[in-house]
């Protein structure tokens, strides 16, 4: 996830440098009032998702304190396909196959019983 989050900085100071370029006037790129405008959108679009990742792993990291390392990969690697299957067919408008329905039920079931197991026979004392 860093690599891809150092990826898309990479293309943020890209863009920014191609704005400053020499065949680019900065009276093209100002405002009526000659200032140049805070390019507000594109911070937000690069704040907002990185204050979720931050709340997301802090919220991970309370996770894996409470359970197995085990049982806390198989929960999170579970997790996220479903939410792509979920995500996808809300944003995207896919549509998929019986057999990934399934897949997905399959997926499901097998995150709860890890979870049950994890519960019911848990051994571990936390704190």
């Amino acid at each position: 996830m860093f690599v891809s989050q150092a990826v898309w900085f990479i293309v943020y100071l890209a863009m920014r440098f191609m704005r400053r370029a020499p065949n680019i006037k900065p009276r093209e790129l100002a405002a009526p009032s000659g200032r140049i405008p805070p390019c507000l959108k594109t911070r937000l679009l690069l704040i907002i998702p990185g204050i979720i990742n931050l709340v997301g792993s802090a919220l991970g990291l309370v996770g894996l304190v409470t359970t197995a390392a085990s049982v806390y990969q198989m929960l999170k690697a579970g997790t996220l396909v479903i939410w792509s299957f979920v995500l996808s067919i809300i944003f995207l408008h896919a549509h998929y196959t019986v057999q990934r329905y399934v897949g997905i039920f399959t997926i499901v079931v097998g995150l709860i019983l890890v979870s049950l197991a994890s519960v019911l026979w848990s051994s571990v004392t936390i704190f």
